[in-house]
């Protein structure tokens, strides 16, 4: 994978997170926090399956 590749992927990652955390606390943390998590890396591991399928 090349440099930028594996930039592309580490943003991703570590945006996607933030973003979920801040969505549930802004939601007043309403759903369980394992839900959460779950729901994050379901579809975090989806997307980066995907994302090194094709620049493979």
């Amino acid at each position: 994978m090349s440099d930028w590749q594996k930039q592309v992927l580490f943003t991703f990652v570590e945006s996607t997170g933030l973003d979920i955390y801040r969505a549930w606390v802004l939601s007043d943390k309403k759903e369980p926090l394992e839900h959460v998590i779950k729901q994050a890396q379901s579809l975090m591991t989806g997307g980066i399956k995907q994302y090194l399928k094709i620049n493979d």
